[in-house]
């Protein structure tokens, strides 16, 4: 009897430590994510707040429905002991190669799409500076309407 529950908290124990290693996994997808695209600060602490809310919501659900919401201890310990296990075996090269993966695939991308992004780029200069000298011409065509009313009224004439 004894030995049996043991077991199950040693069983537990390592559940909740293989959490903790999860969560480390999905807080360098976040890091990995923000390497390769760059944020700004108030962005990289809105996603630290939803990455933390989220795994404390997920600690507490895995808690309630698997140990009947008693928490010990223990399991804030294996929490942190897989995470901190995590962090400090392959994290660092978890993060250093998939980072530099999509750093070349996103510049494969790049170099793909440059040539449409000039064309692109060129089509909307032009229609712009389009758009502009169209304007320019309207305002003239409006003056030059607005200056043959006002000569009719006072009674003038072209010709």
């Amino acid at each position: 009897m004894e030995s049996s529950r043991a077991a199950a908290d040693l069983w537990l124990f390592v559940q909740m430590a293989f959490f903790g290693w999860c969560m480390g996994l999905v807080y360098d997808g976040l890091r990995i994510f923000r390497n390769t695209f760059s944020h700004s600060k108030r962005w990289v602490d809105r996603e630290d707040l939803v990455f933390w809310i989220c795994a404390g919501l997920l600690f507490f659900d895995w808690i309630v429905c698997h140990v009947e919401g008693v928490l010990r201890g223990s399991e804030i310990l294996a929490v942190v002991l897989g995470a901190a296990v995590y962090q400090y075996t392959i994290s660092p090269f978890v993060v250093k190669i998939v980072s530099c993966i999509l750093r070349l695939v996103t510049l494969a991308i790049k170099k793909l799409f440059f040539p449409a992004c000039l064309c692109i780029k060129w089509l909307k200069n032009h229609l712009k500076r389009g758009r502009i000298l169209m304007y320019g011409h309207l305002e003239k065509v409006q003056k030059e309407k607005k200056d043959r009313g006002e000569r009719k009224n006072n009674g003038e004439s072209r010709i």
